[in-house]
């Protein structure tokens, strides 16, 4: 056989392979959407550690899990905070995982009055946002929310690390 032969068998195959595993995993075994939500996040975890081709099939069927779950349940926002927590692994590397968190965390915001967010998850979602948007390079957004964030009690060590990270966007000002 050629080589393009076998490549393109090789592609079938991982092709097939990763439609039945997307099946598999995102309509299996769960009978809640939190739990579809929690493999969803489990499997985006695995694909940190996977070897390639394998880290892409698991990022892919962990993305389109939590996508899933949330879906089915726009308003739950326990399963907003999971998708949150689990891209964020990613955030230095993945543009996905930047936009899923800024989604995620402004709708969070956006409905925390309504919502029972105790005060450090509130935190922590302004600053999962405040870094997205550092890492997007977005100025304007990134200095509102780290001065929200600067503002909130408690939340030193947050600004600390966003500093650090961040130096040339944070104003000194701040």
């Amino acid at each position: 056989m050629e080589l393009s032969q076998v490549l393109k068998v090789l592609f079938v195959r991982t092709l097939i392979c990763t439609i039945f595993a997307y099946v598999l995993l995102t309509f299996g075994f769960a009978s809640t959407v939190i739990e579809v939500a929690k493999e969803g996040a489990l499997t985006l975890e695995k694909s940190a550690s996977a070897l390639f081709p394998f880290n892409i099939l698991y990022f892919y069927v962990g993305s389109a899990q939590l996508s899933r779950a949330v879906e089915q349940e726009p308003f739950n926002l326990d399963i907003r905070i999971i998708r949150m927590e689990a891209f964020f692994r990613f955030i230095d590397t993945n543009r996905l995982a930047q936009d899923m968190i800024i989604e995620d965390g402004e709708f969070l915001l956006l409905l925390k009055e309504k919502s029972k967010i105790d005060l450090e998850s509130e935190k922590k979602i302004l600053y999962m946002i405040t870094y997205a948007y550092g890492m997007k390079r977005n100025t304007v957004k990134f200095a509102f929310y780290f001065e929200k964030l600067q503002n909130m009690k408690d939340s030193k060590t947050y600004v600390e690390d966003l500093k650090k990270r961040f130096q040339n966007m944070v104003s000194k000002n701040f």
